[in-house]
């Protein structure tokens, strides 16, 4: 177990604050500018993995929770034809998420 503390819960965050203050604890690498960071807010505390939204299914997606790809959405993810990825992402981003951390 680690001596790193963590503050209690907070309602919500912004993308850059929780970059910012635990971006280095959590080993996170920015894959975008830091101008895109100011642009949304985590408003829930649960992550999302997004396996049926992978495959193009949104109709119970959690849009308002940090998405977290791990090695299955990576994998499927990966077999699907270029195109198909890029619907899948640009229909994620239309949602309005937070933020997405990948894993693997």
């Amino acid at each position: 177990m680690s001596n790193t503390s963590f503050p209690p819960p907070v309602e919500s965050i912004g993308v850059k604050a929780f970059f910012e203050d635990y971006g280095e604890k959590l080993l996170l690498r920015l894959v975008t500018t830091k101008k895109t960071l100011s642009r949304s807010t985590i408003r829930e505390r649960s992550v999302n993995r997004p396996a049926l939204a992978v495959t193009g299914y949104f109709k119970y997606f959690a849009h308002k929770r940090i998405q977290l790809f791990g090695a299955g959405e990576m994998g499927f993810f990966r077999e699907q034809t270029s195109s198909k990825r890029a619907k899948v992402m640009e229909t994620m981003a239309s949602k309005r998420i937070p933020c997405v951390v990948v894993s693997r």
